[in-house]
């Protein structure tokens, strides 16, 4: 399906959808992983989904006041926002091209960050901007996903769809840091910074929408064939039209015939999939009930230790650094060793380690122990490791998982199921999880990991017709 980089000198072209070779003499087109039009196109998403992350973070108990100051309707607000945006994005998708979509995603990031800069203590106009950035968010999610696995190179496509989790990682990770960090004294209070971060990626991406590409797929499908050459054409350095890109081009096209007759039928089972590899584990490894509990092991241990070492100073930034390090390793692993070994061995060690921190916290008298509260910082570290590692993989599998015709309502419903959850834990959970939660929450994850190791599909090396086709088997026993 997507445009192939082939050898200079004449080389066997496989193609993957049928399993036939053929002989060319083609001069080759440079990989586009390096072309400026691809390289923006997944830019543009990266700094929005960047500022999703810090507001994510800052709704799951990483705010300025971290006791007092907030009310619930500041921390759920964000994710009620992500809904009505992707809600808003599936007639957009249909009427408008993706690059307007995003650049209004990128005017409203915009606008939430100069509400941020200039009213950095007004409770209402913290919340006006979160629910602009929440928006603009949700905007985005669906035509960035649909749009990358179209326009990604062949063997890359993971690590391309693995940018919008990697994205969200760093911006958490930056809310931690400077939530953590940050001196109170100062002049300019981390609303302000986060205002200002906010502006600053929101005119980066509307720089890089100068050169996104939309996808050749949608302009096949109506009917716009040269549109959809000069689409193919852009990805390449330097953009040109050749018998490479008329190859793809036939790719894409067998792609849209074969899928026209796939409709809700063919979905259920993906869907099924997702709901549970998505949805609910995205949601289940970044809560307010984890991040509550890291904060309270931090406050334990330096309470009952007389002279604290500098790593149980930073144990939040720690925590962050390890979710990077996690999110980083998949992008590296998914195209090379795979995407569902790395992610059934991270989900499965998620859920072992959020049951041990339940059972540690269960006991009472074990929140005021400092044995038991490292205990428990230590496995809040492997919990954002894993699940660092496990997010982008679930991009990846998303944008692989449904046939052509309803793949941006089952992203969107994807998305949204992930924000409803995320509300049901904020709103009804105990913050701390001693009310069972995180116990619920780990057993969910393992028996989840357990369905997705029998059902879910190896798709590294392949055409989305064929990791779509995998999709529709029921069971894929297939590790590697």
């Amino acid at each position: 399906m997507e445009l192939r980089p082939m050898a200079e000198s004449p080389t066997i072209i496989y193609d993957a959808n049928i399993g036939s070779s053929q002989r060319s003499t083609i001069p080759a087109p440079i990989s586009v992983w390096y072309s400026l039009h691809h390289l923006c196109s997944m830019a543009a998403g990266a700094f929005i989904f960047f500022t999703g992350g810090m507001a994510m973070a800052q709704g799951l108990g990483w705010t300025e006041y971290r006791v007092t100051g907030y009310s619930g309707h500041f921390q759920y607000s964000w994710f009620v926002a992500v809904i009505i945006g992707i809600v808003l994005s599936l007639p957009a998708i249909r009427i408008m091209p993706k690059k307007f979509i995003m650049g209004i995603s990128s005017l409203l990031i915009l606008a939430g960050g100069i509400v941020f800069t200039c009213s950095p203590h007004n409770l209402d106009a913290l919340v006006a901007g979160r629910y602009l950035n929440g928006i603009a968010v949700g905007l985005a999610t669906t035509p960035y996903l649909t749009v990358i696995s179209d326009i990604s190179r062949f063997g890359a496509r993971g690590a391309c769809l693995g940018i919008e989790q990697l994205s969200l990682t760093l911006g958490m990770a930056l809310q931690i840091i400077i939530t953590t960090r940050w001196d109170v004294r100062s002049l300019l209070t981390t609303n302000s910074f986060h205002g200002i971060l906010d502006i600053i990626l929101a005119i980066l991406a509307g720089i890089s929408l100068w050169r996104f590409v939309e996808s050749p797929v949608d302009y096949l499908r109506m009917g716009d064939e040269a549109s959809a050459l000069g689409a193919l054409a852009r990805l390449q350095r330097p953009p040109r039209v050749n018998s490479a890109t008329n190859i793809s081009l036939v790719e894409h096209n067998t792609y849209l015939n074969e899928h026209c007759d796939l409709g809700i039928c063919s979905s259920i089972g993906p869907m099924l999939k997702m709901i549970f590899f998505r949805s609910m584990m995205l949601a289940f490894t970044f809560s307010l009930p984890l991040s509550e509990m890291l904060k309270m092991s931090k406050s334990t241990i330096l309470s009952k230790t007389s002279n604290p070492s500098a790593y149980l100073l930073n144990i939040p930034i720690v925590v962050a650094a390890m979710r990077i390090l996690g999110a980083f390793l998949a992008l590296l692993a998914t195209d090379r060793l795979g995407r569902k070994l790395p992610a059934l061995i991270s989900a499965l060690a998620t859920g072992a380690f959020m049951i041990s921190i339940a059972v540690i916290c269960r006991n009472y008298d074990n929140l005021d122990s400092a044995h038991a509260m490292s205990c428990v910082s230590s496995f809040c570290l492997m919990v954002q490791f894993c699940a660092g590692m496990f997010a982008p993989l679930t991009s990846a599998y998303v944008a692989e998982a449904f046939p052509l015709k309803t793949k941006p309502y089952c992203i969107a419903l994807c998305a949204v199921l992930e924000q409803v959850i995320q509300i049901i834990v904020l709103c009804l959970a105990d913050p701390i999880g001693n009310d069972g939660t995180l116990m619920a929450e780990g057993i969910m994850i393992v028996v989840a990991s357990i369905y997705f190791g029998i059902t879910m599909p190896e798709t590294k090396q392949t055409s989305l017709r064929e990791a779509q086709k995998r999709f529709r088997n029921l069971l894929n026993w297939k590790a590697i």
